[in-house]
């Protein structure tokens, strides 16, 4: 006798997930949808736009009870998840990144910023010190302290284009040659100077 029809569609639902999760990649390929790997970078970004405003955030705070902003990842408490895309960095050159190549993160006294992590993601092979746009302040500490502009870059996919974010605690008016957002952004708004997806 043979279990009925509702079991058996279960049982043979499950075996599927268990092909899935072991990873029978044609099989899980042919579940997703048409696409799916093109979109996967988009969703990437969603990374930088988090962690920036994070970043903005600490900032800000740490602003409230020193009447300064600071470019030390320490002192300010930025600390994205792992397996970040995303190098994060609060000034222009900094001392020093969060180091993210092994199973732990090392971190040293003199930290500006997070590497991307290369435990999981391949090295940046280049850096930046600022964006493309005209109207942004320096990257990292500017005005004797009341100024912050911070940014995020990262190859999401692959291509070895940068995809760079920006934010800052001032208002900016972008522009100028390269520059992949020409407008108006307000304070604390993410801006994606480059947008690696449209190159």
């Amino acid at each position: 006798m043979s279990p009925p029809r509702r079991i058996r569609s279960l049982l043979a639902l499950l075996a599927l997930a268990g092909v899935c999760a072991c990873g029978g990649g044609g099989v899980t390929s042919t579940l997703l949808p048409p696409g799916w790997q093109q979109r996967l970078p988009r969703t990437r970004q969603s990374e930088a736009l988090a962690n920036l405003k994070a970043m903005y955030t600490a900032e800000k705070a740490y602003f409230a009870e020193h009447d300064r902003y600071t470019t030390d990842v320490a002192l300010v408490g930025f600390s994205p998840e792992r397996n970040n895309w995303y190098r994060y960095v609060l000034t222009a050159r900094p001392r020093s990144l969060e180091d993210r190549s092994g199973s732990e993160a090392v971190h040293h006294s003199t930290d500006e910023g997070v590497s991307e992590d290369t435990f999981l993601h391949p090295e940046l092979s280049v850096s930046f010190d600022r964006g493309p746009c005209s109207g942004s302040p320096p990257w990292g500490v500017s005005d004797d302290g009341a100024t912050f502009t911070g940014a995020a870059y990262g190859d999401i996919d692959g291509d070895g284009t940068l995809d760079l974010w920006t934010i800052s605690t001032v208002g900016r008016w972008l522009g100028g040659s390269g520059c992949d957002s020409v407008r108006f952004v307000p304070s604390g708004e993410p801006v994606n100077e480059i947008d690696d997806l449209d190159h």
